[in-house]
């Protein structure tokens, strides 16, 4: 598990636009993401504990990630969940 003391906060707005399915915004953040970042959908994967089809699903707008998910990509990317979420 991610240790979450030094993330911000997330505001009960950012989890009602990530619960309502605001994919549209994740899947192009995490693909700059991890281009930047150097990674591969499969190390991405490796690094998440998941398949590279589901993170292959994140980045085209087809699923969206679980909060526990979005934070451990947080870790992964050593990013502010905004970074991700807008």
């Amino acid at each position: 598990m991610v240790n979450l003391n030094h993330y911000k906060k997330i505001s009960n707005e950012d989890l009602s636009q990530i619960s309502a399915g605001r994919s549209q915004d994740i899947a192009p953040n995490l693909v700059k993401l991890r281009k930047l970042s150097g990674y591969t959908r499969r190390d991405l994967a490796e690094e998440l504990r998941l398949s590279a089809s589901t993170v292959a699903k994140y980045e085209e707008g087809l699923r969206v990630p679980d909060i526990d998910t979005l934070m451990d990509i947080c870790h992964v990317f050593q990013t502010d969940i905004h970074n991700i979420i807008d």
